[in-house]
């Protein structure tokens, strides 16, 4: 019972972290999506569209990528 408290511990702090990075870089492609919008037109936008990416993709990253967290329910 103690290995899959901690399993479970493990994949909920990778699921916490993910999320973190998530909004991190979501705030952060929005910045400079606004920069790029009212400063620095292509700078802005060239930066802010991978980092919106990187944000959605820390999202919908699944818990947990390797095997032992999909095994978590």
């Amino acid at each position: 019972m103690n290995k899959f408290a901690q399993l479970s511990r493990a994949c909920r702090d990778e699921k916490t972290f993910g999320r973190v990075l998530g909004i991190f870089f979501l705030a952060l492609g929005l910045v400079f999506l606004i920069i790029g919008f009212t400063v620095l037109p292509l700078f802005g936008l060239v930066v802010a569209i991978p980092l919106i990416a990187l944000g959605f993709y820390f999202f919908r990253k699944s818990p947990g990528e390797d095997e032992a967290c999909r095994t978590d329910l």
